[in-house]
């Protein structure tokens, strides 16, 4: 019997969901988190997440583009087909509500049939505690499922924890061309 309710929780949106690939994970520090495919249901608690991030999470996240997120930008995040894309995003109970603490997402490249281009963000407190690479790590397997033969990132040359979090997962880089602004992320998968 689980006497956490933070645990507990999480457990019972597992069990309403249909039974799609999702995984109960525990972080570094011990915190239990949710992940599962992303949703168009998910609407209200992404705009949320992206909202709640850091200007400098925003930055990274969207390459410098966007310094406010809006409906129109989560619905263009949730309205790709899934046969090109897939996302995952990561639940944690607090406040009597389940809250996205991290996203990832990847979508067929547009200059690549084999290639899918991915991002991942995780809020600020959760950052270093084990999260980005749990959800890297879901989307590296399901690019693998659905036929892709390379995973690759565009970021700002100055997002240093998105620089170790490919690092760590086997990813080579290059900077992009003569910017050095931006740097190439990719992995044989």
């Amino acid at each position: 019997m689980l006497t956490n309710p933070h645990t507990a929780a999480l457990i019972a949106e597992m069990d309403k969901a249909s039974p799609e690939e999702h995984w109960l994970e525990k972080l570094r520090d011990g915190t239990h988190v949710l992940i599962r495919p992303l949703s168009t249901d998910d609407h209200a608690r992404l705009l949320r997440f992206f909202q709640r991030l850091s200007p400098l999470s925003l930055r990274f996240r969207f390459l410098g583009a966007v310094t406010h997120v809006d409906e129109r930008i989560i619905d263009s995040l949730l309205s790709v087909p899934g046969d090109i894309s897939r996302g995952y995003l990561a639940l944690i109970h607090h406040d009597g509500e389940l809250q996205v603490i991290g996203v990832s997402r990847y979508r067929q490249a547009m200059d690549r049939d084999d290639c899918c281009e991915c991002a991942v963000a995780v809020a600020d407190p959760w950052l270093r505690k084990g999260l980005g690479h749990l959800l890297l790590g879901h989307l590296i397997d399901a690019a693998r499922r659905n036929g892709f033969s390379v995973m690759r990132s565009t970021d700002l040359s100055t997002d240093y924890p998105i620089h170790g979090l490919y690092k760590q997962s086997g990813f080579t880089s290059v900077y992009q061309g003569r910017d050095f602004d931006r740097i190439i992320h990719e992995l044989a998968l």
